[in-house]
């Protein structure tokens, strides 16, 4: 009988816990970036991945992420493919994770 109350609060209570939601992400050749106004414009690629065009093919769409809360691992310049995770803001994208992907093959 204990246990059965004790599986029933369970199931209770995390019914009413907050879910975890996954990040968003995307890729994509770095086109401004303004770290005095927090903002983050790339033109996305896609994933159709060759030898010619390791990081996918650009798709001519542009993507505009606040940096504000963003880890950024390495320098960013102009011309870098990035990666970006982020969650949907009621404004814009908010990245969460800025990663260099040129940079980390140079290494």
């Amino acid at each position: 009988m204990i246990r059965i109350v004790a599986i029933l609060i369970l199931n209770f209570g995390l019914m009413f816990m907050p879910s975890a939601q996954a990040a968003e992400v995307e890729q994509g050749k770095c086109l401004k970036l303004d770290r005095a106004a927090f903002i983050l414009v790339i033109e996305d690629y896609d994933t159709d991945f060759s030898p010619r065009c390791p990081y996918g093919n650009a798709t001519g769409k542009i993507s505009t992420f606040d940096i504000s809360k963003a880890s950024m691992d390495i320098s960013v310049q102009i011309g870098d493919v990035l990666r970006i995770a982020y969650d949907l803001g009621p404004k814009c994208k908010i990245a969460i994770k800025v990663m260099n992907v040129t940079r980390q093959s140079d290494k």
